[in-house]
């Protein structure tokens, strides 16, 4: 009897091991299509022959946290900022989405590796943070590079 009460709660741990890795495995996919998301359009935005600003401002309003979005409109106004911090670009080239992929950051969860080809010799590198605002809502809190 004793032997069958260890063997359940240890059947009980692991199933719950089990279930919190595929919650959070499932989590995962839900910001990377967030983030696929995103990409796609602010591509498409940034990388015009004249940039759709109001487009980008747009985008950045909608999936940022407004914290975030207030950090980089600051950013902007004084001139802190030289390059995209989403694309870490000045010319971003819409052929350079086919090239996207996002990946979860292997030390924390909660960070979210993007690389893009620039071209033959160059890729491209940006960590950000997303948040779970509401759920199946998430955010990008923050921009690692302007981070530090």
């Amino acid at each position: 009897m004793k032997g069958q009460k260890i063997l359940f709660v240890v059947l009980l741990f692991l199933c719950n091991s089990l279930f919190s890795q595929n919650n959070s495995d499932s989590l995962n996919i839900k910001k990377i299509e967030f983030l696929h998301s995103f990409y796609s359009e602010y591509f498409i935005a940034a990388s015009q022959d004249l940039p759709d600003f109001s487009k980008i401002d747009s985008l950045q309003s909608h999936y940022c946290t407004t914290e975030l979005y207030n950090e980089l409109l600051y950013l902007y106004n004084t001139e802190e900022i030289e390059a995209d911090p989403f694309l870490e670009s000045q010319d971003p080239q819409k052929e350079s989405l086919k090239s996207l992929r996002i990946n979860v950051d292997d030390q924390d969860n909660s960070l979210f590796i993007i690389t893009y080809k620039v071209n033959e010799q160059e890729t491209n590198l940006i960590k950000l943070r997303v948040i779970e605002v509401a759920k199946n809502n998430f955010k990008i809190s923050s921009i690692i590079s302007i981070e530090n």
